[in-house]
C-alpha cells in the first residue's frame, strides 16, 4: 500500500503528465519539458524517489537512479522500467540524487538534482515555495505554471492577498502585486509586477478578476503570465529570470477568461463575459481579434468549462448555460432545463456507460435561496438532456463532481446542497 506521500507524488506526477500527453494542434499550452525529480527523506533512513513520465517517452523507456553522498562522486545505484517512483536506503547522510533516460526517444535525458538529508524520523512530505515562508500568500485563484522554462513549475500569486469572497477595499495607496515564487527555493518572490488594481477603496472581487493567469502563449515551453491592470486592458508578462518584460497587451472586460485551441497556431485567449471575445497571439508583439461569440442571450456564471466537445479536435466552450463551438457560434443549450438563475458548476467525463461519448454536468444557482437549484445531464456532443434533478434544501449547488461512490456501472455525482449556508448537506 502507498503510503501519504507516495500517493501525494503519484498524484502530482499523473496529473502534469495528463498535461503533457494532452497533445493539440496549437502551438503552447501545458506541455512539461523536465522530470519534476522529488526525494523525500522518509523514517529509518529510507529515501522515497518520484519523478515525471513525459509524452515523447516510449513504452519501454528506462532510467538509471544516481545517488552521491555529500562530498563523493554520483556513482548508479538502479535501473528501472515502466515505473516512475523509487525507494532507496542509503543509511546516514547528506545525499544527492538525480535520474538518467536510458532509453526512448529522450535517451540521454537526465533530471534536476535532488538533496536530502536522512534521519531516523523522516517525513512525509516535501517543503513546497519556501519563498512563501512566514508571508501571508493567496492561495485561491493562484496559478502554478513554468514561467522561465526550466521544467520546473512556478507559483504565480498576487499581494495583498485577497479575505473572503467578499474582500474589503484596499486602503488608499494600496495597489495589487503579481508575484512569481520558485518550487522549491529561494528566500522570498523573484519578481513582482504592481497590476495598478486596488487604489482608492475599489474592491477586489470574482466581477473584477484581476488575478493572474499563466499559459503558454508563444510555444516556447515558458508559460506567460496575463493579468488584469488598472487601464483596463489586461497585460501579458514574460519570466526573464529575475525580472520580467510586457509581451503586449489584450483589451479586456471585468469577468473570466481562458485559453483554448480553436484550430489556429497558437492557443486563443478567450475574454468571457456577456459574450466571448476571442483572440489570438499573431507572433509579432499583437494580440488579434478573432470573433464575437453569437447565438445565445447573457448569462452570468460562476464557472467556465473548456472541452473538445464535438470530438473535432478542437476545443469549445462552456458557461453552464451554453456551449459554443470553436468559430463562437453556438453548438447547443442547456437553457431549456433551467428555470433561470446563476450557472454555477460543470464537470466533463464518461460517466455513463449506456450513452456514448461525454457526458456534461450542469448546476444552476436559483436567485431565490429559499427555492431549489437546478442540475442536470447532457450528452457533450449534441446537448441532449439525459436526466434533470433539483436540490431539496435550498437554491444553491456551490460543488458538484463525479466520483465512484456505488457498485456498478458508470460514475455518481456527487454535491453539496445549499453550499453557502449552514444547513449545508453532501448528497
Amino acid at each position: 500500500m502507498l503510503n501519504p506521500v507516495s500517493r501525494l507524488l503519484l498524484s502530482v506526477t499523473l496529473f502534469l503528465s495528463f498535461f503533457s500527453s494532452n497533445s493539440r494542434a496549437a502551438m503552447g499550452g501545458l506541455n512539461m519539458t523536465s522530470r519534476g525529480f522529488v526525494a523525500v527523506a522518509q523514517k529509518e533512513f529510507t529515501v522515497f524517489l518520484s519523478w515525471r513520465y513525459l509524452v515523447q517517452d516510449d513504452s519501454n523507456t528506462s532510467f538509471n537512479i544516481y545517488r552521491a553522498k555529500s562530498g563523493e562522486a554520483a556513482k548508479k545505484i538502479a535501473s528501472v522500467t515502466s515505473t516512475t517512483t523509487y525507494k532507496d536506503m542509503p543509511g546516514v547522510g547528506t545525499f544527492q540524487y538525480y535520474i538518467e533516460v536510458i532509453a526512448g526517444k529522450l535517451s540521454g535525458q537526465k533530471s534536476n538534482s535532488f538533496e536530502v538529508v536522512t534521519n531516523a524520523k523522516g517525513q512525509d512530505w516535501v517543503t513546497l515555495f519556501p519563498g512563501t515562508k512566514g508571508k501571508r500568500v493567496q492561495l485561491g485563484n493562484a496559478q502554478f505554471a513554468d514561467t522561465d522554462g526550466d521544467g520546473e513549475l512556478e507559483f504565480v500569486t498576487w499581494n495583498p492577498r485577497s479575505n473572503g469572497f467578499w474582500p474589503s477595499p484596499l486602503p488608499d495607496g494600496k495597489t495589487f502585486e503579481v508575484q512569481v515564487y520558485e518550487m522549491f527555493e529561494g528566500n522570498g518572490p523573484r519578481w513582482s509586477f504592481n497590476t495598478g488594481c486596488g487604489p482608492n477603496g475599489t474592491p477586489y472581487n470574482h466581477h473584477t478578476a484581476f488575478h493572474p493567469v499563466a499559459f503558454d502563449i508563444d510555444g516556447d515551453y515558458k508559460a506567460e503570465i496575463i493579468t488584469k491592470t488598472s487601464d483596463g486592458n489586461y497585460t501579458v508578462l514574460k519570466d526573464k529570470g529575475n525580472s520580467y518584460t510586457v509581451m503586449g497587451k489584450i483589451p479586456g472586460s471585468k469577468w473570466y477568461n481562458a485559453f483554448a485551441d480553436l484550430g489556429g497556431k497558437y492557443y486563443a485567449f478567450l475574454d468571457m463575459k456577456e459574450n466571448t471575445i476571442a483572440y489570438e497571439w499573431n507572433g509579432k508583439g499583437e494580440f488579434v481579434k478573432q470573433w464575437t461569440s453569437t447565438g445565445a442571450d447573457s448569462k452570468d456564471s460562476h464557472s467556465q468549462l473548456i472541452f473538445d466537445f464535438d470530438g473535432d479536435g478542437r476545443d469549445e466552450f462552456a458557461n453552464c448555460y451554453y456551449v459554443h463551438d470553436d468559430d463562437g457560434k453556438l453548438l447547443w443549450s442547456g437553457q431549456n432545463s433551467f428555470s433561470g438563475g446563476m450557472g454555477s458548476v460543470m464537470e466533463v467525463s464518461d460517466a455513463d456507460p449506456n450513452n456514448p461519448g461525454y457526458e456534461v454536468l450542469m448546476t444552476i444557482e436559483n436567485a431565490d435561496m429559499k427555492k431549489p437549484a437546478h442540475f442536470a445531464l447532457f450528452d457533450a456532443k449534441t446537448g441532449k438532456q439525459l436526466w434533470a434533478k433539483k436540490s431539496k434544501v435550498c437554491g444553491d449547488i456551490q460543488v458538484a463532481f463525479f466520483a465512484k461512490v456505488h457498485d456498478g456501472p458508470g460514475l455518481d455525482v456527487v454535491a453539496t446542497d445549499c453550499g453557502h449556508h449552514p444547513e449545508a448537506g453532501l448528497g
